[in-house]
């Protein structure tokens, strides 16, 4: 598979396995953070019938997302490594 392309290549050189890590930690952060804005919201209100679907699935999406921007810049980084020859 010896064929290159010139603007994932530069990509490459640009982007870095730290700036997946932090990018992905961040979004699990804000996602985490969310979900726990919404349990004391909940736990204010009293405890009762939990009318923030909404609020929910989004801060699960959004942390399931920085999950998945972080392993993903494992797998990235392992498959841009060069053997010696």
């Amino acid at each position: 598979m010896g064929l290159r392309d010139p603007f994932l290549e530069r990509w490459h050189r640009r982007i870095k396995l730290e700036h997946g890590l932090i990018a992905g930690g961040v979004l699990v952060l804000v996602g985490v953070v969310g979900g726990l804005v919404m349990v004391v919201n909940w736990l204010a209100g009293g405890a009762g019938s939990l009318g923030e679907g909404e609020l929910a699935l989004l801060a699960a999406t959004i942390a399931v997302a920085g999950v998945q921007i972080f392993f993903a810049s494992f797998v990235l980084a392992i498959l841009g490594l060069r053997r010696p020859r």
